[in-house]
């Protein structure tokens, strides 16, 4: 990754706008350049949660949290890490089908590999809150979180259970989400004593205490949640789960790449009264994100859609859906879109 020298523009007055307010309108055809800076930067920090990650033992990262963002190209963020984050993979459903029927190295295939997860705990993630330098340009303190995605393009899938359950914590009635992506928000492990839930929620509240108590802000603390792939469907639940349950946060939203189906029309009904604002980035051909909906109707996506076109020329030649799926195709069409 080439270092990221972040020298952006005060973006105070255009902040609340730029993050949903508005539900985006009139920022997104075409693409406003502030808001794809902006965009850029949540990506980079998904970015991060897999140059971090250490491939040859899940539960861990590469480096320590005061050097993370500095070891992968982005010492000027203006962000500190606060605290890590990490999942417990729970028992997992095998496919009703033998592997060996599926045409030898398919994306299917490759999709539905059984041997990525650690079975106790995977390091997924990370918080971060911005220092005095970038809170200025904000007009406010704000908290990230970054959620890991997939290393190999099935991890999402075999943790997608392909089935619903009501939503878990807040009093929540009739709301129902992806068993599978809640089970890995949720659960607990050897090395979890508490779940990724319970981790993110406790850092939050931690940053909300300080802050709240030193700063003097007039737009109060935000909270913004990014991730790909399965790192936005766990952005959506932690962002339902953070406006559910933490006062203090005076907006909250989410700004995810390449993220799949994560529950029903009640969910995203429970998101909207909460004010969760979320932007999806999409890239057309890409078929993560039309799961599980193509299984299961009875899902829906939350937010407003930001579409991103893919042709031959943009892949090399690589016409196929680890491609259109991949990260960094996603940072490098909204880097190439116009204005």
């Amino acid at each position: 990754m080439e270092p990221s020298c972040v020298v952006m523009q005060d973006i105070s007055s255009a902040w609340l706008q730029l993050h949903g307010l508005q539900d985006w309108v009139g920022l997104l055809d075409p693409l406003d350049p502030t808001l794809r800076v902006e965009i850029l930067k949540y990506g980079r920090f998904s970015e991060a949660t897999y140059d971090a990650y250490d491939p040859s033992c899940g539960s861990s990262c590469r480096y320590r949290c005061a050097s993370l963002l500095k070891e992968v190209g982005l010492r000027d963020s203006g962000y500190e890490v606060t605290r890590y984050l990490y999942a417990t993979m729970a028992e997992l459903p095998r496919p009703p089908w033998p592997l060996s029927l599926l045409p030898k190295g398919s994306w299917l295939q490759r999709l539905l590999r059984l041997d990525s997860w650690s079975e106790d705990s995977n390091w997924m993630g990370f918080v971060a809150v911005s220092g005095d330098e970038e809170t200025r340009r904000l007009g406010r303190r704000e908290i990230v979180v970054a959620w890991r995605g997939t290393v190999e393009p099935s991890e999402w899938f075999k943790d997608a259970q392909l089935g619903m359950e009501p939503l878990k914590g807040g009093g929540v009635s009739g709301a129902n989400v992806e068993q599978g992506f809640q089970s890995v928000y949720t659960s607990h492990g050897r090395f979890t004593t508490l779940s990724a839930s319970e981790q993110v929620k406790t850092e939050i509240r931690r940053l909300v205490d300080t802050y709240g108590k030193e700063d003097s802000w007039k737009e109060g603390i935000s909270l913004t949640l990014t991730g790909h792939s399965l790192g936005g469907a766990l952005a959506l639940l932690s962002a339902h789960d953070a406006a559910a349950s933490i006062p203090g946060l005076s907006h909250v939203s989410v700004i995810s790449f390449g993220a799949p189906q994560v529950g029903d029309a009640a969910f995203m009904e429970e998101l909207s009264k909460k004010g969760v604002k979320v932007l999806r980035v999409v890239v057309k051909g890409d078929e993560v994100p039309k799961l599980p909906g193509i299984i299961d109707s009875l899902y829906e996506h939350a937010g407003v859609k930001l579409d991103l076109d893919m042709d031959e020329e943009d892949l090399m030649g690589q016409l196929d859906v680890a491609a259109c799926h991949s990260l960094k195709t996603y940072l490098r069409l909204v880097e190439s879109t116009k204005s």
